[in-house]
């Protein structure tokens, strides 16, 4: 699939992926997780199950993610927020008679609900998978001492995994200033969860206290790590997103 382009007057161009039919009725955009991208499995068959349900689609990067050609910097929150909102303006302009959804997964689902906070948008559905809530506090905890002196040192830091992620220290930075479960604010969108119930990065208990909190709808996958990649469970999460987006 051909990747396409958005340039951004951030001074980076946004990578992504797009499905969509000639008058499409609904446009869903498929944001990834920390250290993925949208080649990933998950965002992948998102882009590919939900075009062949009917549904348009468009899957992109975040900075300094997958594809992306923007510098190690460019990876912020604000930045991240900024993608998703120039990559619905795009799909706004060329398609007004289209609805939007959202589909993201863990930080990709705490981007969006930031988003969606804090941003008009047009979107009035987002399904989040394996969504990380925590996500500032998770980062606080990981990072060892070692880790800190060279973020300190350095200004940067390359997290040991599989593809290797590189973040700037004001990604760090932009950790501190983010709690969902206080900046969170509901509006018309209508949010749907999906999470295992034994996800090892972000715990089942908080994101039950979230959906509890929000009175947000949550289905909890038994046996479900945080990829929710056990036998049959990611076309289970393809029925419910195409259930979810369709309803």
């Amino acid at each position: 699939m051909e990747i396409k382009y958005l340039e951004t007057d951030r001074h980076y161009a946004i990578p992504y992926y797009a499905r969509i039919p000639d008058e499409p009725q609904r446009i869903i955009i498929i944001s990834h997780g920390f250290g993925s991208s949208k080649d990933s499995p998950t965002a992948q068959l998102m882009l590919n199950g939900l075009a062949e349900a009917g549904l348009g689609t468009l899957a992109f990067d975040f900075p300094a993610h997958g594809s992306s050609r923007a510098g190690v910097q460019a990876l912020r929150v604000k930045n991240c927020m900024e993608d998703v909102a120039d990559l619905e303006t795009m799909l706004t302009t060329q398609y007004p008679q289209a609805e939007i959804g959202y589909f993201s997964s863990s930080f990709g689902a705490f981007i969006n609900l930031l988003y969606i906070s804090t941003h008009r948008h047009k979107g009035d559905r987002s399904f989040l998978r394996s969504a990380a809530v925590n996500m500032p506090s998770l980062f606080d905890r990981e990072l060892t001492e070692a880790q800190r002196t060279e973020l300190e040192e350095t200004g940067q830091l390359v997290l040991d995994q599989e593809p290797p992620v590189t973040i700037p220290a004001g990604f760090l930075d932009d950790m501190k200033m983010y709690d969902l479960f206080s900046q969170y604010e509901p509006d018309e969108t209508q949010i749907g969860m999906v999470h295992g119930d034994s996800d090892e990065v972000i715990e089942p208990k908080i994101a039950v206290a979230f959906s509890a909190y929000y009175e947000i709808p949550a289905a909890f996958i038994p046996g479900g790590t945080h990829h929710l990649d056990g036998e049959g469970m990611p076309e289970h999460i393809l029925a419910m997103a195409e259930e979810f987006f369709r309803s």
